[in-house]
């Protein structure tokens, strides 16, 4: 089964569109590091799925991750276990149970890790400052 939860951000397509006409590798850094803030959520999701049962091939487990889209615009968690190209488990109605809680719980400190992940490049370390990314 295949379900995702995100967070839409404004502005961060236009930054990561900037830091890309500066330098490719900026845009890139930045990309990488917005999708990192998105970590926390992944081992409550997987605990979620060990207690539920979900865990029969671990492809399940397996298909937790992040991801962004949109240049950054778009940021969340996928669950998106296929076998034989077919999702799995066919037998459970949806991840949504796993997912949902999971990330209910963890998205305010997702929200916060953004925050000062974003604070940071316009802030004294980052781009107004000597360090960078």
């Amino acid at each position: 089964m295949t379900a995702t939860v995100r967070i839409d951000i404004r502005g961060a397509a236009e930054v990561s569109s900037a830091l890309g006409r500066i330098n490719s590798r900026l845009k890139s850094d930045f990309l990488r590091e917005l999708k990192k803030t998105l970590e926390p959520a992944v081992p409550a999701i997987k605990q979620n799925i060990v207690s539920e049962g979900l865990v029969d091939s671990g492809q399940e487990l397996a298909s937790v991750r992040p991801f962004q889209r949109g240049g950054g615009r778009e940021l969340g968690i996928v669950v998106a276990a296929t076998r034989r190209g077919y999702n799995y488990p066919g037998r459970y109605e949806s991840t949504r149970p796993v997912l949902d809680p999971a990330w209910d719980e963890t998205r305010p400190k997702i929200i916060t890790e953004i925050e000062r992940f974003l604070d940071r490049i316009v802030g004294e370390g980052g781009l107004g400052g000597k360090s960078g990314l």
